[in-house]
């Protein structure tokens, strides 16, 4: 049931992202081309900014799925299994204990800029904001996910939903 949700959320953030890039790169483009012609649009770099959020929010929870995040384990590596687990864990729940302040501080900003608009679009400008904790959110629960991968039974069952497909096995245990 778990891998079931997991799997459609995540098929669901990427064709969101997948979307919204295509959106993207023919608003700018789009742009473009009539700043050729002394025609810009004028919404555009609005358009752009709330799609760039967004894209960046969804596709950090992503990478975190995907462990695709850079990092520094040069030192890890060398620690013993058991050491190397509860480090791993300490660093899910700090991230998680950031990303919930994080979250609860932008879903104030979220509030506090409803009347704010964009200045070419009829938007509230909380379209952008409200990006950061639901971005929170997602990586809260990845995290929390990854936890329970980490220390519980459902650990071998979750490994290949957390591989990433497009990396060989050969490649991994190098």
């Amino acid at each position: 049931m778990l891998e079931k949700i997991n799997n459609g959320m995540t098929k669901l953030e990427v064709a969101i992202c997948e979307l919204l890039i295509v959106i993207l790169v023919a608003v700018v483009f789009m742009n473009a081309v009539l700043r050729l012609f002394n025609a810009p649009l004028s919404w555009s770099n609005d358009v752009a900014q709330l799609i760039f959020i967004w894209v960046s929010f969804l596709g950090a929870d992503i990478a975190l799925k995907k462990d695709r995040h850079s990092g520094v384990d040069v030192i890890v590596r060398r620690f013993p299994k058991q050491l190397t687990k509860v480090l791993t864990a300490a660093t899910y729940v700090a991230m998680i204990v950031f990303l919930a302040i994080i979250g609860r501080s932008a879903a104030n900003l979220a509030v506090i800029n409803y009347s704010r608009k964009f200045n070419s679009l009829n938007l509230s400008y909380s379209a952008i904001t409200i990006a950061v904790p639901v971005g929170c959110v997602l990586m809260i629960l990845t995290s929390l996910m990854k936890l329970l991968i980490l220390f519980g039974k459902q650990r071998d069952f979750y490994k290949d939903m957390l591989r990433d497909p497009e990396v060989k096995e050969e490649d991994e245990l190098k």
